[in-house]
C-alpha cells in the first residue's frame, strides 16, 4: 500500500504543473521540456500497464516517443496495443520503424492484425531492420508459411541485411524439414562465425537425428562447450542413442541429476506403451489420473491384465528405451 501511495505522490508532483497552470508562458514550456524526461523516467519505471496508463493519461500532448514507450508497455495486451495505433492515426502522428516492431511483435500471434501492420510497412517502403525480418520469420514459421519464409529470407540477403543468432536460429527451425536448405543454412552460420544457441543446437539435433554420425559430431560439440541441452534436446538423444546402452544410461542419469522431471515423462511413454498394446485407449489414458489410470489397469479380462502387468513391473530404463 505504502509503494502505491509513493508512486501516486510521484506522478502527482510530476504532472501538477498540467493541470493547475493552462499557461503557455516561457517558463511553461521550460517545465514541460523538463518533464518529458520525467515522463519517460515514470513510464519506465512501471511495472503494470495500469500504472503505465495512469502516467499516459496525465501526459498533456504525448508525442511519437512517449506513444511507442506505452506500446513496447502494452505489448502482451492487443487491445491495448490497437487503440494506442488508433489514437497515433487520429492525432496524424506518423509511426516509425520502433512503432511498427513493437507492434509486430504484440500481433504475431494474431494473424490478419499482424499482416495489416507488415502490408502496411510494404506500402510505405519502410527500411526494415533485422528486428523486423526476426519478428516476421518468427510469426509465419507459427503459421508454416514456409512460401512466405523463403521471400523474407531472400528478401533479407538481397538487401545486404546480415542475419544475427536469433534470424539463424528462427530460419533453421523453418527448414527443419528441408534438410538441404537446413544444412546450407547450418553451414552457413558456422562458417561466419555465429555461436548457435541452445535452440538453434536442439532443432539441429532434431533435423539430424537420422544422420547419426553428424548428430554424435553435434552433441559432442554441445559438451565440449559446456552448454546445458534443453528438454527437447534430451529426448531427442535419448531415441538417437537408445541403442547404445553406456551413452543412453549416462544421458538418463545426467537429466536426473539436473532436475529435469524424468519420472513425468516415464509415466508418459508407459501410457504411450499400454495405449500401443492395446490395453487403453489413449482419450482414457489422459482423463484420468496417475492413481486412477493405474488402478483402472487391474480390472481388465485375462491376457489383457497379463500384459498390463508386465508393462507396469518395467524399470524406468526400460520404458525409456521401448520402441513404440
Amino acid at each position: 500500500m505504502s509503494v502505491n501511495i509513493a508512486f501516486s505522490l510521484l506522478v502527482l508532483s510530476t504532472f501538477g504543473s498540467y493541470w493547475r497552470d493552462e499557461g503557455l508562458s516561457k517558463g511553461r514550456s521550460k517545465r514541460k521540456l523538463q518533464n518529458d524526461k520525467e515522463i519517460m523516467q515514470l513510464l519506465s519505471k512501471c511495472k503494470h500497464r495500469h500504472d503505465a496508463w495512469h502516467v499516459f493519461q496525465g501526459i498533456h500532448q504525448p508525442n511519437l516517443i512517449h506513444y511507442n514507450k506505452m506500446i513496447n508497455i502494452c505489448k502482451w495486451n492487443v487491445h491495448d496495443v490497437q487503440y494506442l495505433l488508433h489514437e497515433m492515426k487520429g492525432k496524424q502522428i506518423q509511426p516509425n520503424i520502433i512503432t511498427y516492431n513493437t507492434a509486430l511483435n504484440a500481433f504475431k500471434k494474431y494473424q490478419p492484425k499482424f499482416l495489416e501492420i507488415w502490408n502496411e510497412m510494404k506500402e510505405k517502403q519502410m527500411q526494415l531492420n533485422i528486428i523486423t525480418y526476426n519478428t516476421a520469420l518468427n510469426a509465419f514459421n507459427r503459421w508454416e508459411d514456409h512460401t512466405k519464409i523463403r521471400e523474407i529470407w531472400n528478401e533479407m540477403k538481397m538487401k545486404g541485411i546480415e542475419p544475427d543468432v536469433i534470424t539463424y536460429s528462427t530460419a533453421l527451425n523453418a527448414f527443419k524439414e528441408d534438410h538441404t536448405k537446413f544444412r546450407e543454412i547450418w553451414n552457413e552460420m558456422k562458417m561466419k562465425g555465429i555461436e548457435p544457441d541452445v535452440i538453434s543446437y536442439s532443432t539441429a539435433l532434431n533435423a539430424f537425428k537420422e544422420d547419426h554420425t553428424k548428430f554424435r559430431e553435434i552433441w559432442n560439440e554441445i559438451k565440449e562447450k559446456q552448454m546445458q541441452p534443453n528438454i527437447i534436446a534430451y529426448i531427442t538423444a535419448l531415441n538417437v542413442f537408445k541403442e547404445d546402452h553406456a551413452l543412453f544410461r549416462e544421458i538418463w542419469n545426467e537429466m536426473k541429476m539436473k532436475g529435469f522431471d524424468t519420472s513425468a515423462m516415464v509415466e508418459e511413454k508407459r501410457k504411450k506403451i499400454l495405449v500401443n498394446s492395446g490395453v487403453y485407449k489413449w482419450s482414457e489414458a489422459n482423463q484420468n489420473n496417475h492413481k486412477e489410470f493405474k488402478s483402472g489397469l487391474w480390472g481388465l479380462p485375462g491376457f489383457m491384465k497379463h500384459i498390463s502387468i508386465s508393462i507396469m513391473k518395467m524399470t524406468d530404463w526400460e520404458v525409456m528405451k521401448y520402441n513404440l
